[in-house]
């Protein structure tokens, strides 16, 4: 019994300084809220949100595709932004306004 006892406080201390070395070899994560933003995408995003409204103001029968190429962003940005909404939202607005 003795015998196991000690085995066991040795695991114990052998899983302690493998924690605390796993804990140092680990990279920490920086710590934000979130709901902040970084104020270069944001920059970026309000540029491109400007384009977007630009070019279907002029032609609200252009394709997502064709907004993206002209656009010159990628596909998953388009929609990872939520532009295709916006997108979606203008679309309507301006088909309303036409006058043809």
């Amino acid at each position: 019994m003795k015998n196991l006892i000690e085995k066991l406080k040795i695991l114990d201390e052998n899983l302690e300084i493998t924690k605390e070395l796993l804990e140092e070899m680990i990279p920490k994560k920086k710590n934000r809220s979130p709901g902040i933003k970084y104020k270069k995408s944001e920059l970026k995003r309000k540029e491109i949100a400007k384009k977007l409204k630009e070019l279907i103001y002029i032609n609200y029968r252009l394709t997502n595709e064709n907004l993206i190429k002209k656009l010159k962003i990628s596909k998953s940005e388009f929609y990872k932004t939520k532009l295709n909404i916006l997108t979606k939202n203008l679309k309507k607005e301006y088909k309303n306004q036409s006058l043809f």
